[in-house]
């Protein structure tokens, strides 16, 4: 077995398995981690989930290991950029917050407040969305030039 193809099955795991746990409402999420006072689980499992998500797309293609052409460099490097995104969700979530837990109230100041919450959705939405659209345009654009070369 190739080594990127064990690290693309492991982190497709951690995905599923931080997926189930978000989405189902796991009480795991809510239980706070010994040692680090305000810090949920569930900040974790989301931060491994986030940074599994573009891991397994870069991992899983033959293609890219190593990248044989314009487009494999394209998404090898885009994919790279987005796990280096996903590993810097948590701390920029956190400055964005002012707290582990990522929770947000009305108040006067950007940290922790409304607008910085703006910020913090979108960011979240861009670390999960963008792995996606990426490996979708990808995959479209192997099958539209594969008779070209």
């Amino acid at each position: 077995m190739k080594p990127h193809s064990l690290i693309a099955g492991i982190s497709g795991c951690l995905v599923a398995a931080c997926g189930f746990l978000l989405v189902s409402g796991s009480p795991l999420v809510t239980v706070t981690v010994p040692g680090i006072a305000d810090l949920p689980l569930g900040t974790l499992i989301a931060w491994v989930g986030a940074v599994a998500l573009p891991l397994t797309i870069y991992a899983a293609p033959d293609r890219l290991h190593p990248p044989r052409t314009r487009l494999d460099r394209a998404m090898a490097w885009l994919m790279s950029s987005l796990i280096g995104l996903a590993l810097a969700w948590a701390p920029i979530s956190y400055w964005l917050a002012g707290n582990p837990a990522f929770e947000f109230r009305k108040n006067s100041g950007f940290r922790g407040g409304e607008e910085a919450l703006f910020y913090f959705f979108y960011l979240s939405m861009a670390v999960i969305v963008l792995p996606l659209a990426a490996m979708l345009v990808y995959w479209l654009l192997i099958l539209l030039l594969r008779g070209r070369a």
